[in-house]
């Protein structure tokens, strides 16, 4: 039996990468749609919900961060938050107190995104 479709939101101003996560997690055999930045990434959870989201920590008009702390306000604990940095200079415990339930590195390897969509799928 096929494990249902899981429905994620990638959430990133860089077009290329959004594109390039959507595209590899649909071959996966999820349902996914980007948005490109924070706002719109905000409006479509609370509008839309989602087993999973994948957000940048830098983005313009409102950081992945900014968009973690009003999602976790309205909903509580779901969805998971995969948080995405480009960067070193940040505390990743704090992150986690802020409601990301994973933090990673770019450049990602496809394995990485992989395995750790997945694993938060089932846990």
């Amino acid at each position: 039996m096929q494990a249902a479709k899981k429905k994620l939101l990638i959430v990133d101003d860089d077009s290329m990468l959004r594109d390039a996560l959507v595209h590899m997690l649909e071959r996966a055999g999820h349902q996914c749609e980007g948005a490109a930045d924070g706002d719109e990434g905000l409006e479509r959870i609370l509008d839309r919900g989602y087993d999973l989201v994948i957000t940048d920590m830098r983005m313009p008009s409102m950081s992945g961060i900014e968009m973690i702390r009003a999602v976790r306000r309205a909903l509580g604990p779901n969805p998971p938050f995969i948080l995405l940095s480009g960067y070193h200079d940040f505390e990743e415990d704090e992150l986690r107190a802020a409601g990301a339930s994973l933090v990673l590195q770019k450049p990602l390897r496809p394995r990485t995104i992989r395995e750790s969509v997945a694993s938060l799928l089932a846990g």
